[in-house]
């Protein structure tokens, strides 16, 4: 049994969400690289909810963070300045289950 995350998870392909959701049960959002069409929803949902933003450490990722973090106003953290999106992906789900 997947332990439950309360909150959305927000990546940015469905590959991270597959990675993701095998590991928990929780809501995903799947951004689809740079595609930000769900910020209004994410704007409301950020009201209700935790919101959990995890990506790559490449220029999309970066820019992602950025809009999000900007629209949402919440903490990012965890982030690592030398780094891999493997590395990124499975502290995505250690943080999520802490």
């Amino acid at each position: 049994m997947r332990p439950f995350i309360d909150g959305i998870i927000v990546v940015e392909g469905t590959n991270d969400a597959s990675l993701i959701d095998s590991l928990v049960d929780s809501e995903l959002v799947v951004l689809n690289g740079c595609e930000l069409r769900n910020l209004k929803y994410l704007k409301l949902a950020a009201k209700l909810t935790n919101i959990y933003l995890f990506t790559d450490p490449d220029e999309e990722g970066k820019r992602i963070n950025l809009i999000l973090f900007s629209e949402l106003k919440k903490e990012i953290s965890l982030g690592f300045r030398r780094t891999t999106n493997n590395r990124m992906e499975l502290l995505a789900v250690i943080a999520a289950l802490k």
